[in-house]
Formats: C-alpha cells, sequence, structure tokens
C-alpha cells in the first residue's frame, strides 16, 4: 500500500508539474503579443526564482540531508532503532564495552553482539609509546570494561570511529574522569563542538590534575 501510494502522489506531482507549466506557457504567448517587454521582465523574474530555488535546493542536500543519513547510521552501525535506549534521541544508546584499545579508544557491542569503535569525545589519551600511554588505557579500562554504558554521540566520525561521550551506570562521564585523573588531556582542538558546561567543566579537569601532578 505504502509503495502505491508513493506512485500516485508522484504521478499527481507531475501532472500538476505539467499543467502549471503549459499554462505558464501559454499566458506568456498571450501576453507576449501585447506586451513584450513586460514578458521579458516575467521572465527575468521567473529567471531568478528558479535560480533561487536550485541554490536553495542544492543547500538542503548539501547539509542537511547528509546530517539525517549520519543519524541513521548511527542506529544502523549498532543494529538500528531496536537497539537505541531512547527512540527521541538518535544519537544516544546503551552498549556494553567489550573492548580498551587505549586511553580514548573502546569498542562496544549491541544485545546482538554487533560491534562499534568509539572515540571518547572531548580528550585526547597519550599513545602507546608515549609517556603513561600504558596506565591512560589501564585507568580507562577500570572505569569501563565489561560495563554497559550509555553513549552520547556526534554526527561526525574520527578515522571510522564514532565520537561518544561514555557515561557510566551511575551517570558519571567517563571522558571527563580521564581528564581529572591525569590520564588524559581536554582536547582544545575541538572544545568548540563541546556545550559550554562540559567545555568549562573538562578545563577545569585538565587545570586541576596538572596542579595535583605539581604538587605532588
Amino acid at each position: 500500500m505504502g509503495l502505491v501510494a508513493r506512485g500516485v502522489s508522484f504521478v499527481t506531482l507531475v501532472v500538476i508539474a505539467g499543467v502549471l507549466i503549459a499554462g505558464g506557457a501559454l499566458y506568456i504567448r498571450m501576453r507576449w503579443r501585447r506586451s513584450p517587454q513586460a514578458c521579458r521582465a516575467m521572465i527575468a523574474i521567473a529567471v531568478c526564482y528558479l535560480a533561487a530555488g536550485a541554490i536553495l535546493g542544492g543547500w538542503i542536500v548539501r547539509f542537511i540531508a547528509p546530517a539525517s543519513s549520519r543519524q541513521v547510521g548511527v542506529q544502523d552501525s549498532l543494529g538500528g532503532a531496536g537497539s537505541l535506549g531512547n527512540a527521541n534521541l538518535p544519537n544516544k544508546f546503551s552498549a556494553n564495552v567489550v573492548g580498551i584499545t587505549d586511553g580514548d579508544t573502546i569498542t562496544v557491542a549491541d544485545s546482538a553482539g554487533r560491534q562499534e569503535v568509539i572515540r571518547l569525545a572531548g580528550i585526547d589519551a597519550p599513545e602507546h609509546d608515549q609517556a603513561f600511554g600504558a596506565q591512560s588505557t589501564e585507568h580507562l579500562a577500570g572505569l569501563v570494561s565489561g560495563k554497559t554504558v550509555t553513549l552520547d554521540c556526534e554526527n561526525e566520525r574520527s578515522y571510522g570511529r564514532l565520537i561518544c561521550k561514555i557515561l557510566l551506570p551511575d551517570g558519571k562521564d567517563a571522558c571527563l574522569d580521564q581528564v581529572q585523573a591525569g590520564m588524559a588531556w581536554h582536547y582544545k582542538q575541538f572544545e568548540d563542538e563541546q556545550s559550554p558546561a562540559n567545555r568549562a567543566a573538562y578545563a577545569a579537569a585538565e587545570c586541576g590534575a596538572m596542579k595535583a601532578s605539581v604538587l605532588s
């Protein structure tokens, strides 16, 4: 029924568009005999409106449609809308942490075992070959490994990984905890993408960790 309804609707739109075009052409032909200058003005205005519509349509396709497809991609990557914690928040869902790559990257799985690599939002942790790389990974593992966490994700990806804030079962922010413990930096290069509250909290946590390191 849905396909038939959509087909009829499309045909109806084509017929209406054809009638409007034919009617407009006939009107211009009639008016042209009486006042060619007025017809030229009408044609110029029509061309301007057509160009404006094309630009607006291109903007919608370029910026709005990709955002919608990215949100759908977040759902599909973890088994569709059925695996989301809240249907009204397509970028927020729950999953089980099954792997720790480093201090800012984990792997999660949904109830069907489908996995997704997650980049922790708002932070940057040392690599394995950098100082405290192993400690950062170990600290994150202690926070999230084997737990069911809530992921609040952005629409963008980093090297194929979803970018998400990780909320522990008690509601604490694991990304912020990494910074507070001195195991990650506040990722200031992308701080404009954070909410003002998160930006301030992460910056304060980094300052506190740096002072604690100096005092110790």
